[in-house]
Order: structure tokens, then sequence, then C-alpha cells
């Protein structure tokens, strides 16, 4: 069991590290037109929460899924740099 005391509700929205699961749109490290871009994709997971009777929603983006993103960002980046490299060196 983990050394960390939390409720057991907020236990099971915490990822590794402690950082927190879900995250709001403005948190992001992007501007909001370009993280609606990335959800239309389907590159980022994310939800809406809304209150029975509330005109208001909140969306929130998965971490996870924004983990994912990144790691195949920086992949692809250091793959396109290796390739460089290699006809460089021809």
């Amino acid at each position: 069991m983990s050394d960390i005391s939390l409720p057991p509700k907020l236990y099971g929205q915490l990822l590794r590290g402690g950082k927190s699961r879900w995250l709001r749109v403005g948190d992001l490290p992007f501007s909001r037109a370009h993280t609606y871009r990335l959800i239309a994709e389907d590159l980022l997971f994310s939800v809406e929460v809304k209150r029975p009777g509330s005109s208001r929603t909140i969306r929130l983006i998965d971490g996870d899924s924004l983990d994912q993103y990144l790691l195949k960002l920086g992949r692809r980046q250091r793959a396109a740099k290796a390739t460089k490299s290699a006809g460089d060196a021809v």
C-alpha cells in the first residue's frame, strides 16, 4: 500500500508522481485553440462535466492521454532528427 494518506475518492484520481489525473483546459501547456484541435483529432481524451440544471460545462482532459501525446511527439521528433543526421552524414 502507498504511504500517501488521501481520502479514497481522491486517491483513485491521482497518477504516479502525485499528478492530478484530470486537468482543465487552461492547465495544459498549449493555447486553448490548439488544445481543442488536439481533442477534435482524438489525440487527447476529454470529458465535459455538467451539474444537473446548470448550463455551464467544464471540459477535463485526461492526464494519461496528455502524457501519451507528448511521448509520441517526442519519439517522432527524435526519429526525424536521427533521420536528418543520418542524411547529413552521407
